[in-house]
């Protein structure tokens, strides 16, 4: 049977001028229920998403886990995890956004 040490995930959605409109952002196995992390969701708000605002988002998020240690892992560790997962989980989202921007684009017209 394969247990979860620590869960991310995050949503991300930007306005037209590529700031961060919404950002959702979820912990599991962080605390003893699925938590959200708000106020790292709540620092994105009106940012631009680069290296930095990502790094301390993670930062953030770590801060609003309350993960405890148990046989599986020790705490410290899934605080480690929460940390290496968010910027995975935010470039997975932003990526996401591109992809969609290019199946939105206009395609050039096709002349046989």
């Amino acid at each position: 049977m394969d247990l979860m040490l620590a869960g991310v995930t995050a949503n991300i959605s930007l306005d037209e001028h590529g700031l961060c409109e919404y950002a959702g952002i979820a912990l599991s196995a962080a605390a003893p229920v699925p938590i959200r992390a708000k106020t790292a969701e709540k620092y994105l708000r009106g940012k631009i998403i680069d290296e930095k605002t990502i790094a301390e988002a993670a930062r953030l998020a770590a801060e609003d886990a309350r993960p405890r240690s148990s046989w599986r892992t020790s705490a410290e560790y899934r605080y480690k995890l929460i940390g290496t997962l968010l910027p995975q989980a935010m470039e997975l989202s932003l990526s996401r956004i591109g992809e969609q921007l290019l199946s939105e684009a206009p395609g050039e017209a096709v002349t046989g």
